[in-house]
Protein backbone atom coordinates (compact mmCIF):
# COMPACT_ATOMS: atom_id res chain seq x y z
CA UNK A 1 0.00 0.00 0.00
CA UNK A 2 1.38 3.40 -0.97
CA UNK A 3 1.06 4.98 2.45
CA UNK A 4 2.90 2.12 4.13
CA UNK A 5 6.12 2.25 2.09
CA UNK A 6 8.97 3.59 4.25
CA UNK A 7 10.34 6.92 3.08
CA UNK A 8 13.91 5.83 3.78
CA UNK A 9 13.75 3.41 0.85
CA UNK A 10 13.76 6.34 -1.57
CA UNK A 11 16.93 8.40 -1.56
CA UNK A 12 15.39 10.72 -4.15
CA UNK A 13 12.30 12.11 -2.34
CA UNK A 14 10.46 12.88 -5.59
CA UNK A 15 10.42 9.16 -6.52
CA UNK A 16 8.51 8.19 -3.38
CA UNK A 17 5.10 6.72 -4.39
CA UNK A 18 3.37 9.09 -1.99
CA UNK A 19 4.93 12.07 -3.74
CA UNK A 20 4.03 10.68 -7.18
CA UNK A 21 0.41 10.24 -6.07
CA UNK A 22 0.32 13.84 -4.88
CA UNK A 23 1.76 14.95 -8.23
CA UNK A 24 -1.00 13.19 -10.18
CA UNK A 25 -3.71 14.55 -7.92
CA UNK A 26 -2.25 18.01 -8.39
CA UNK A 27 -2.77 17.58 -12.13
CA UNK A 28 -6.44 16.76 -11.53
CA UNK A 29 -6.79 19.93 -9.44
CA UNK A 30 -5.16 22.18 -12.03
CA UNK A 31 -7.09 20.99 -15.08
CA UNK A 32 -10.52 22.57 -14.42
CA UNK A 33 -9.03 25.74 -12.93
CA UNK A 34 -8.05 27.34 -16.25
CA UNK A 35 -11.14 26.04 -18.02
CA UNK A 36 -13.10 28.66 -16.07
CA UNK A 37 -10.13 31.04 -16.08
CA UNK A 38 -7.82 32.20 -18.86
CA UNK A 39 -8.99 29.52 -21.30
CA UNK A 40 -12.58 30.60 -20.79
CA UNK A 41 -11.42 34.17 -21.43
CA UNK A 42 -9.77 33.13 -24.70
CA UNK A 43 -12.92 31.29 -25.82
CA UNK A 44 -15.12 34.29 -25.02
CA UNK A 45 -12.68 36.70 -26.72
CA UNK A 46 -12.66 34.63 -29.91
CA UNK A 47 -16.45 34.44 -29.80
CA UNK A 48 -16.55 38.24 -30.07
CA UNK A 49 -17.39 39.44 -26.54
CA UNK A 50 -15.90 42.79 -25.49
CA UNK A 51 -13.05 42.99 -22.93
CA UNK A 52 -15.22 44.35 -20.11
CA UNK A 53 -17.71 41.48 -20.48
CA UNK A 54 -14.90 38.92 -20.73
CA UNK A 55 -13.35 40.34 -17.57
CA UNK A 56 -16.63 40.04 -15.67
CA UNK A 57 -16.68 36.30 -16.35
CA UNK A 58 -13.85 36.05 -13.81
CA UNK A 59 -16.56 36.42 -11.18
CA UNK A 60 -17.99 32.97 -11.97
CA UNK A 61 -15.38 31.61 -9.54
CA UNK A 62 -16.51 33.76 -6.60
CA UNK A 63 -19.08 31.25 -5.22
CA UNK A 64 -16.32 28.64 -5.10
CA UNK A 65 -14.44 30.90 -2.68
CA UNK A 66 -16.95 29.91 0.00
CA UNK A 67 -15.99 26.24 -0.26
CA UNK A 68 -15.21 26.22 3.47
CA UNK A 69 -18.98 26.33 4.11
CA UNK A 70 -19.48 22.89 2.57
CA UNK A 71 -16.01 21.48 3.36
CA UNK A 72 -17.25 19.91 6.66
CA UNK A 73 -19.37 17.56 4.52
CA UNK A 74 -16.15 15.96 3.27
CA UNK A 75 -14.78 15.71 6.81
CA UNK A 76 -17.81 14.19 8.50
CA UNK A 77 -20.32 12.67 6.03
CA UNK A 78 -19.86 9.30 4.35
CA UNK A 79 -21.34 8.50 0.95
CA UNK A 80 -23.61 5.46 0.69
CA UNK A 81 -21.91 2.42 -0.91
CA UNK A 82 -18.94 4.44 -2.27
CA UNK A 83 -17.69 5.07 1.28
CA UNK A 84 -16.28 1.54 1.24
CA UNK A 85 -13.43 3.09 -0.78
CA UNK A 86 -12.70 5.45 2.09
CA UNK A 87 -13.98 8.87 3.09
CA UNK A 88 -11.63 10.93 0.88
CA UNK A 89 -11.52 8.70 -2.20
CA UNK A 90 -15.29 8.16 -2.41
CA UNK A 91 -16.05 11.88 -2.43
CA UNK A 92 -13.23 12.54 -4.88
CA UNK A 93 -14.46 9.90 -7.34
CA UNK A 94 -18.01 11.30 -7.32
CA UNK A 95 -16.85 14.91 -7.77
CA UNK A 96 -14.54 14.03 -10.66
CA UNK A 97 -17.30 12.16 -12.50
CA UNK A 98 -19.72 15.09 -12.27
CA UNK A 99 -16.93 17.52 -13.12
CA UNK A 100 -16.10 15.65 -16.34
CA UNK A 101 -19.78 15.71 -17.35
CA UNK A 102 -20.02 19.46 -16.67
CA UNK A 103 -16.93 20.26 -18.75
CA UNK A 104 -18.41 18.20 -21.58
CA UNK A 105 -21.48 20.47 -21.45
CA UNK A 106 -19.33 23.45 -22.59
CA UNK A 107 -18.95 21.71 -25.97
CA UNK A 108 -22.66 22.25 -26.62
CA UNK A 109 -22.82 25.97 -25.83
CA UNK A 110 -22.24 29.18 -27.84
CA UNK A 111 -21.16 32.24 -25.78
CA UNK A 112 -22.81 34.69 -28.19
CA UNK A 113 -26.11 32.80 -28.29
CA UNK A 114 -26.37 31.84 -24.62
CA UNK A 115 -23.83 33.75 -22.48
CA UNK A 116 -25.95 33.29 -19.35
CA UNK A 117 -25.91 29.50 -19.75
CA UNK A 118 -22.14 29.58 -20.28
CA UNK A 119 -21.84 31.56 -17.05
CA UNK A 120 -24.00 29.10 -15.10
CA UNK A 121 -22.08 26.06 -16.33
CA UNK A 122 -18.83 27.88 -15.48
CA UNK A 123 -20.12 28.51 -11.94
CA UNK A 124 -20.94 24.80 -11.57
CA UNK A 125 -17.50 23.76 -12.85
CA UNK A 126 -15.82 26.28 -10.53
CA UNK A 127 -17.78 24.96 -7.52
CA UNK A 128 -16.99 21.33 -8.40
CA UNK A 129 -13.33 22.24 -8.97
CA UNK A 130 -13.24 23.89 -5.55
CA UNK A 131 -14.83 20.80 -3.98
CA UNK A 132 -12.23 18.58 -5.65
CA UNK A 133 -9.52 20.86 -4.27
CA UNK A 134 -10.97 20.57 -0.76
CA UNK A 135 -10.79 16.77 -0.85
CA UNK A 136 -7.36 16.61 -2.52
CA UNK A 137 -5.89 19.20 -0.14
CA UNK A 138 -7.16 17.23 2.85
CA UNK A 139 -5.95 13.97 1.33
CA UNK A 140 -2.47 15.43 0.78
CA UNK A 141 -2.12 16.80 4.32
CA UNK A 142 -3.23 13.46 5.80
CA UNK A 143 -1.38 11.23 3.32
CA UNK A 144 2.09 12.77 3.61
CA UNK A 145 4.39 12.67 6.61
CA UNK A 146 5.33 16.11 7.95
CA UNK A 147 8.94 15.92 6.65
CA UNK A 148 7.46 15.41 3.16
CA UNK A 149 5.44 18.64 3.19
CA UNK A 150 8.12 20.58 1.28
CA UNK A 151 8.39 18.07 -1.56
CA UNK A 152 4.65 17.44 -1.39
CA UNK A 153 3.88 21.12 -1.80
CA UNK A 154 6.37 21.40 -4.66
CA UNK A 155 5.01 18.45 -6.65
CA UNK A 156 1.43 19.51 -5.92
CA UNK A 157 2.25 22.84 -7.56
CA UNK A 158 4.05 21.06 -10.40
CA UNK A 159 1.10 18.75 -11.01
CA UNK A 160 -1.28 21.67 -10.73
CA UNK A 161 0.75 23.58 -13.31
CA UNK A 162 0.76 20.54 -15.59
CA UNK A 163 -3.02 20.47 -15.36
CA UNK A 164 -3.15 24.18 -16.09
CA UNK A 165 -0.75 23.69 -19.00
CA UNK A 166 -3.06 21.07 -20.46
CA UNK A 167 -6.12 23.28 -19.94
CA UNK A 168 -4.25 26.37 -21.16
CA UNK A 169 -1.63 25.65 -23.82
CA UNK A 170 -3.15 22.30 -24.71
CA UNK A 171 -6.62 23.77 -25.08
CA UNK A 172 -5.38 26.63 -27.29
CA UNK A 173 -3.48 24.19 -29.51
CA UNK A 174 -6.57 22.03 -29.96
CA UNK A 175 -8.71 25.11 -30.64
CA UNK A 176 -6.24 26.28 -33.28
CA UNK A 177 -6.24 22.91 -35.06
CA UNK A 178 -9.88 21.92 -34.55
CA UNK A 179 -12.44 24.04 -32.65
CA UNK A 180 -13.58 24.89 -29.13
CA UNK A 181 -16.13 22.07 -29.06
CA UNK A 182 -13.27 19.59 -29.48
CA UNK A 183 -11.33 21.36 -26.71
CA UNK A 184 -14.01 20.74 -24.12
CA UNK A 185 -14.67 17.16 -25.21
CA UNK A 186 -10.96 16.35 -24.85
CA UNK A 187 -10.71 18.11 -21.48
CA UNK A 188 -13.77 16.22 -20.21
CA UNK A 189 -12.12 12.95 -21.26
CA UNK A 190 -8.88 13.83 -19.46
CA UNK A 191 -10.83 14.78 -16.34
CA UNK A 192 -12.57 11.40 -16.44
CA UNK A 193 -9.17 9.68 -16.80
CA UNK A 194 -8.04 11.32 -13.54
CA UNK A 195 -10.53 9.05 -11.78
CA UNK A 196 -8.08 6.17 -12.36
CA UNK A 197 -5.62 7.75 -9.91
CA UNK A 198 -8.39 8.03 -7.32
CA UNK A 199 -9.16 4.34 -7.74
CA UNK A 200 -5.50 3.28 -7.45
CA UNK A 201 -4.24 5.27 -4.43
CA UNK A 202 -4.90 4.13 -0.89
CA UNK A 203 -7.00 6.01 1.62
CA UNK A 204 -4.88 7.81 4.26
CA UNK A 205 -5.22 6.31 7.73
CA UNK A 206 -6.20 9.17 10.04
CA UNK A 207 -8.06 8.43 13.27
CA UNK A 208 -11.18 10.53 13.76
CA UNK A 209 -10.80 12.08 17.21
CA UNK A 210 -13.90 14.27 16.95
CA UNK A 211 -17.22 12.69 17.89
CA UNK A 212 -20.06 14.17 15.87
CA UNK A 213 -23.33 14.69 17.81
CA UNK A 214 -26.34 12.76 16.55
CA UNK A 215 -29.94 13.93 16.26
CA UNK A 216 -29.36 17.69 16.48
CA UNK A 217 -28.61 19.65 13.30
CA UNK A 218 -27.51 22.75 15.21
CA UNK A 219 -25.12 20.72 17.40
CA UNK A 220 -23.71 18.98 14.32
CA UNK A 221 -23.16 22.32 12.54
CA UNK A 222 -21.47 23.73 15.61
CA UNK A 223 -18.93 20.91 15.71
CA UNK A 224 -18.52 20.82 11.93
CA UNK A 225 -18.24 24.57 11.28
CA UNK A 226 -17.45 26.41 14.51
CA UNK A 227 -15.08 24.07 16.35
CA UNK A 228 -12.45 23.94 13.54
CA UNK A 229 -12.22 27.73 13.46
CA UNK A 230 -12.09 28.03 17.26
CA UNK A 231 -9.32 25.42 17.26
CA UNK A 232 -7.32 27.51 14.77
CA UNK A 233 -7.72 30.71 16.80
CA UNK A 234 -6.67 28.96 20.00
CA UNK A 235 -3.50 27.53 18.45
CA UNK A 236 -2.23 30.78 16.88
CA UNK A 237 -2.11 34.01 18.85
CA UNK A 238 -1.50 36.09 15.72
CA UNK A 239 -4.32 34.45 13.76
CA UNK A 240 -5.92 37.74 12.55
CA UNK A 241 -2.65 38.87 10.95
CA UNK A 242 -2.00 35.41 9.55
CA UNK A 243 -5.42 35.35 7.89
CA UNK A 244 -4.93 38.86 6.49
CA UNK A 245 -1.59 37.81 5.02
CA UNK A 246 -3.15 34.74 3.41
CA UNK A 247 -5.84 36.95 1.86
CA UNK A 248 -3.31 39.39 0.39
CA UNK A 249 -0.39 37.19 -0.70
CA UNK A 250 -1.65 35.89 -4.07
CA UNK A 251 -3.78 38.95 -4.84
CA UNK A 252 -1.42 40.37 -7.55
CA UNK A 253 -1.27 37.17 -9.61
CA UNK A 254 -4.97 36.48 -9.21
CA UNK A 255 -5.79 40.00 -10.32
CA UNK A 256 -4.23 39.59 -13.78
CA UNK A 257 -4.51 35.82 -14.36
CA UNK A 258 -7.87 35.87 -16.14
CA UNK A 259 -6.81 38.61 -18.58
CA UNK A 260 -3.35 37.19 -19.43
CA UNK A 261 -4.40 35.11 -22.45
CA UNK A 262 -6.68 37.85 -23.89
CA UNK A 263 -3.66 40.16 -23.50
CA UNK A 264 -1.41 37.78 -25.45
CA UNK A 265 -4.00 37.54 -28.22
CA UNK A 266 -4.38 41.32 -28.41
CA UNK A 267 -0.60 41.72 -28.62
CA UNK A 268 -0.78 39.80 -31.90
CA UNK A 269 0.28 36.30 -30.85
CA UNK A 270 -1.44 33.30 -32.41
CA UNK A 271 -3.07 30.65 -30.24
CA UNK A 272 -0.58 28.04 -31.44
CA UNK A 273 2.35 30.33 -30.52
CA UNK A 274 0.97 30.88 -27.03
CA UNK A 275 0.36 27.16 -26.62
CA UNK A 276 3.84 26.25 -27.90
CA UNK A 277 5.66 28.68 -25.63
CA UNK A 278 3.57 27.61 -22.64
CA UNK A 279 4.27 23.94 -23.38
CA UNK A 280 8.05 24.22 -23.79
CA UNK A 281 9.26 27.23 -21.83
CA UNK A 282 6.43 27.42 -19.33
CA UNK A 283 6.77 23.72 -18.54
CA UNK A 284 10.55 23.98 -18.09
CA UNK A 285 10.21 27.04 -15.88
CA UNK A 286 7.59 25.29 -13.74
CA UNK A 287 9.88 22.29 -13.29
CA UNK A 288 12.79 24.49 -12.21
CA UNK A 289 10.51 26.42 -9.86
CA UNK A 290 9.16 23.19 -8.38
CA UNK A 291 12.59 21.67 -7.70
CA UNK A 292 14.05 24.91 -6.37
CA UNK A 293 10.96 25.56 -4.25
CA UNK A 294 11.09 22.11 -2.66
CA UNK A 295 14.82 22.44 -2.00
CA UNK A 296 14.51 25.93 -0.47
CA UNK A 297 11.62 24.83 1.75
CA UNK A 298 13.97 22.20 3.21
CA UNK A 299 16.69 24.83 3.85
CA UNK A 300 14.55 27.80 4.94
CA UNK A 301 11.64 28.16 7.30
CA UNK A 302 8.44 28.69 5.36
CA UNK A 303 7.99 32.35 6.42
CA UNK A 304 11.40 33.25 5.04
CA UNK A 305 10.53 31.55 1.74
CA UNK A 306 7.24 33.44 1.56
CA UNK A 307 9.10 36.71 2.17
CA UNK A 308 11.72 36.18 -0.54
CA UNK A 309 9.20 34.92 -3.09
CA UNK A 310 6.82 37.77 -2.26
CA UNK A 311 9.49 40.38 -3.01
CA UNK A 312 10.19 38.66 -6.33
CA UNK A 313 6.48 38.83 -7.17
CA UNK A 314 6.66 42.61 -7.54
CA UNK A 315 9.09 42.33 -10.43
CA UNK A 316 7.51 39.33 -12.10
CA UNK A 317 4.21 41.13 -12.61
CA UNK A 318 5.98 44.05 -14.28
CA UNK A 319 7.66 41.67 -16.75
CA UNK A 320 4.39 41.65 -18.73
CA UNK A 321 5.17 45.19 -19.87
CA UNK A 322 7.79 43.68 -22.19
CA UNK A 323 5.08 42.54 -24.57
CA UNK A 324 3.86 46.11 -24.99
CA UNK A 325 7.39 47.25 -25.85
CA UNK A 326 8.34 44.30 -28.09
CA UNK A 327 4.90 43.78 -29.62
CA UNK A 328 4.61 40.38 -31.30
CA UNK A 329 8.22 39.30 -30.61
CA UNK A 330 8.21 35.61 -29.77
CA UNK A 331 11.26 35.85 -27.48
CA UNK A 332 9.40 38.38 -25.31
CA UNK A 333 6.51 35.95 -24.94
CA UNK A 334 9.00 33.24 -23.95
CA UNK A 335 10.47 35.45 -21.23
CA UNK A 336 7.08 36.50 -19.85
CA UNK A 337 5.58 33.00 -19.72
CA UNK A 338 8.80 31.50 -18.31
CA UNK A 339 9.10 34.08 -15.54
CA UNK A 340 5.40 33.80 -14.70
CA UNK A 341 5.52 29.99 -14.45
CA UNK A 342 8.77 29.96 -12.47
CA UNK A 343 7.57 32.54 -9.95
CA UNK A 344 4.13 30.97 -9.72
CA UNK A 345 5.68 27.63 -8.85
CA UNK A 346 7.78 29.13 -6.07
CA UNK A 347 4.97 31.24 -4.61
CA UNK A 348 2.37 28.50 -4.63
CA UNK A 349 4.73 25.83 -3.26
CA UNK A 350 5.55 28.04 -0.28
CA UNK A 351 1.91 28.91 0.36
CA UNK A 352 0.75 25.28 0.11
CA UNK A 353 3.43 24.18 2.58
CA UNK A 354 2.45 27.04 4.90
CA UNK A 355 -1.26 26.16 4.83
CA UNK A 356 -0.64 22.43 5.36
CA UNK A 357 1.44 23.24 8.43
CA UNK A 358 -1.38 25.30 9.94
CA UNK A 359 -4.00 22.53 9.80
CA UNK A 360 -5.12 20.27 12.63
CA UNK A 361 -5.57 16.78 11.11
CA UNK A 362 -8.86 16.41 12.99
CA UNK A 363 -10.35 19.12 10.75
CA UNK A 364 -8.11 18.97 7.68
CA UNK A 365 -10.68 19.54 4.94
CA UNK A 366 -12.52 22.32 6.77
CA UNK A 367 -9.47 24.26 7.95
CA UNK A 368 -7.54 23.93 4.69
CA UNK A 369 -10.66 24.89 2.72
CA UNK A 370 -11.07 28.05 4.79
CA UNK A 371 -7.40 29.01 4.51
CA UNK A 372 -7.15 28.28 0.78
CA UNK A 373 -10.46 30.06 0.16
CA UNK A 374 -9.07 33.14 1.88
CA UNK A 375 -5.97 32.84 -0.31
CA UNK A 376 -8.12 33.23 -3.43
CA UNK A 377 -10.95 35.42 -2.11
CA UNK A 378 -9.39 38.80 -2.78
CA UNK A 379 -7.99 37.86 -6.19
CA UNK A 380 -11.30 36.41 -7.36
CA UNK A 381 -13.15 39.46 -6.07
CA UNK A 382 -10.98 42.06 -7.79
CA UNK A 383 -10.06 40.03 -10.89
CA UNK A 384 -13.31 41.03 -12.57
CA UNK A 385 -12.14 44.65 -12.49
CA UNK A 386 -8.90 43.89 -14.35
CA UNK A 387 -10.70 43.83 -17.70
CA UNK A 388 -12.40 47.14 -16.91
CA UNK A 389 -9.06 48.76 -16.06
CA UNK A 390 -7.52 47.36 -19.26
CA UNK A 391 -10.48 48.71 -21.24
CA UNK A 392 -10.33 52.18 -19.69
CA UNK A 393 -6.60 52.74 -19.14
CA UNK A 394 -4.81 50.01 -21.09
CA UNK A 395 -3.04 46.80 -20.17
CA UNK A 396 0.09 48.59 -18.90
CA UNK A 397 -1.93 50.26 -16.14
CA UNK A 398 -3.41 46.88 -15.19
CA UNK A 399 0.03 45.27 -14.77
CA UNK A 400 1.52 48.22 -12.87
CA UNK A 401 -1.42 48.12 -10.46
CA UNK A 402 -0.89 44.38 -9.96
CA UNK A 403 2.72 45.04 -8.88
CA UNK A 404 1.57 47.68 -6.40
CA UNK A 405 -0.90 45.16 -4.96
CA UNK A 406 2.10 43.02 -3.88
CA UNK A 407 3.19 45.50 -1.21
CA UNK A 408 0.45 45.16 1.48
CA UNK A 409 1.11 41.41 1.84
CA UNK A 410 4.81 42.05 2.46
CA UNK A 411 4.02 44.55 5.23
CA UNK A 412 1.69 42.09 6.96
CA UNK A 413 4.17 39.22 6.52
CA UNK A 414 6.89 41.31 8.18
CA UNK A 415 4.60 41.70 11.19
CA UNK A 416 3.72 37.98 11.26
CA UNK A 417 7.43 37.01 11.09
CA UNK A 418 8.25 39.46 13.86
CA UNK A 419 5.45 38.06 16.02
CA UNK A 420 6.54 34.46 15.43
CA UNK A 421 10.09 35.30 16.55
CA UNK A 422 8.84 37.01 19.71
CA UNK A 423 6.41 34.17 20.59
Amino acid sequence: MMHQIPDTKYQIPYLNPKIIAVLLMGFASGLPYLLVGATLGAWLTEAGLDKATVGMFAWVAIPATFKFLWAPIFDHIKLPILSRMGRRRSWLLLIQAVLAASIFQFAHLDPLVSPAMVAWVAVIIAALSASQDVVIDAFRAEYLDKPQYGEGAAVAVFGYRLGMLMAGGGALAIADIHNWDMVFMVMAGIMAACMVVTLVVREPVVPMVVDMPKGSVSAWLKVALVVPFVDFMQRFAMWPWMLLFIVLYRLPDGFIAFMATPYYLEMGYEKLEIAGVAKVYGFAATMVGMVLGGWLLRKWDVLRALWVFGIAQVGTNLIYLLLGIFNGEIWALMVVISVDNFAGGLLTAAMVAYLMGLCNLSFTATQYALLSALATLSSRTVSGFAGMIAEAYGYDAMFILSAILSLPALVVLWWVRRGSKLA
